[in-house]
Parts: C-alpha cells; structure tokens; sequence
C-alpha cells in the first residue's frame, strides 16, 4: 500500500485473482500502484474485446508495478517492472541497507532485460 506521497506505508493486502488473473478496473489504482511480487516474471494483459495480447517479460527483476494515473479513467495500463521496493513512509534507510536494493562497486554494471510482444 502507497501513501500520498508515493512512499510505502509497510502495510501489505492481497488483491484477489481469478486464478491468475487480475481484473483491471480503473478504481483499482484510486490509491496508486499494485506492486505484485513473485509473478513468475511475465505479466500479460488482454481484453474480452478482442484477441490481442500484450506479453511483457521481465527476468531480472523481483517486482511489477501496475498502473495508471490514480482516481482517473484511462485508456491504458503501464506495466513497469521494480529491483527494489520504495522506500517507507516516516522511515529513513541508508541506500546500503535497503533490503532489495541492487549495490555495484565502482565501475561495474548490471543489465536488466524486459521483452514485450504483442501477440495477435
């Protein structure tokens, strides 16, 4: 759960699913971003009304935010994998001592690849 600032409030609820499906509804994001975890690394969305698809695959990463903007009626949904969560609303946190946090020493790199395909 997101405050309104953005930050996480540390609180955690469960969205209920259809099996593995999570009904989109614009009043879902009324509070900000769903951040799911443990996905399986690929999210899918589709619609009734027609037979497309749109694939996003995203390996490296621990975390998908979905969204849109909040208490609004849009015409899409962004899809946007996380390494890390943000950070905790009244709580301050060293950078090296988040959790899920990604440290690389000096000059070295790390690559993350997201695939997205759109299937028709």
């Amino acid at each position: 759960v997101m405050d309104e600032n953005f930050l996480a409030t540390g609180k955690q609820e469960p969205y209920p699913l259809d099996g593995t499906k999570l009904h989109l509804t614009h009043n879902i994001f009324d509070k900000d971003a769903i951040i799911l975890s443990n996905t399986g690394f690929k999210a899918v969305i589709s619609t009734d009304k027609d037979s497309e698809k749109i694939e996003v695959e995203y390996p490296d990463t621990q975390y998908c935010a979905v969204w849109h903007k909040i208490k609004m009626e849009v015409p899409f949904v962004c899809i946007e994998p996380w390494t890390s969560l943000p950070g905790v609303s009244g709580k301050i946190t060293a950078l090296e001592e988040k959790e899920d946090y990604n440290v690389l020493a000096g000059g070295s790199y790390k690559e993350h690849h997201l695939n997205i395909t759109i299937i028709k």
